[in-house]
């Protein structure tokens, strides 16, 4: 009987220990648990506060010119795999050729006078905003042309001008494609590009701001 007793008290003491050790090994997991999640919290706060996330950088390419915003939406799709963004825009204003500006005097009398001596020289000008304006000079030598009869005023005339080109609205449309920093429009694209629309210009520029995102738009 006594024998019994003795294994009772013994198996007892061994489950009391058991459950001890359980207890001590599911508290100290739970206080390695709470402090690696304040380790977290703690770190998270440093990168949150800390850290300066540096934004993407960005590269911009101008394709174009297209005759329709439908042919510059093909294209924009052919890019599509490599442009981060892309915006459509009107071509810009063309230099279609150039003009001489000369100040008109304040006084009707120096004003006859200006508009004989301008006569002499073969010219009946336009007026526009407080200036005579003798042109326009056109073709492929029309700046050079336009240089040599201001030099002409001046030294025959006496008469300073100013050289001013002749502007008109733009035709078609242009892409502005933003890449990541270091992508270029390679080859295949290009030709892809090029066999859609022979003699298209691709010309890197600096990004202004007008390209969303593909997937807004």
């Amino acid at each position: 009987m006594l024998r019994w007793l003795l294994l009772i008290l013994l198996l007892c003491n061994a489950l009391l220990f058991l459950w001890y050790a359980q207890r001590e090994q599911t508290a100290t997991a739970s206080s390695a648990f709470s402090q690696d999640q304040v380790t977290r919290l703690r770190l998270l706060h440093e990168l949150s506060g800390g850290e300066v996330v540096r934004p993407l950088q960005l590269e911009c390419y101008q394709v174009g010119v297209f005759a329709t915003e439908n042919e510059a939406g093909q294209a924009a799709q052919l890019l599509a795999p490599i442009a981060m963004a892309v915006a459509q825009f009107p071509a810009p204003e063309e230099v279609v050729g150039y003009q001489l500006a000369v100040e008109i005097p304040s006084q009707a009398q120096a004003q006859r006078e200006l508009l004989d001596r301008l006569a002499i020289a073969g010219w009946v000008p336009q007026t526009r905003q407080g200036r005579f304006l003798l042109g326009p000079f056109t073709g492929n030598r029309a700046r050079a042309e336009a240089a040599v009869e201001q030099r002409a005023l001046k030294e025959g005339l006496g008469l300073n001008s100013e050289l001013q080109p002749v502007m008109q609205p733009g035709t078609g449309v242009l892409l502005e494609v933003e890449v990541s920093a270091g992508t270029e429009i390679g080859l295949a694209p290009s030709q892809l590009l090029l066999r859609g629309w022979p003699g298209i210009k691709i010309e890197k520029k600096l990004c202004s701001g007008l390209a969303q995102s593909q997937s807004d738009q």
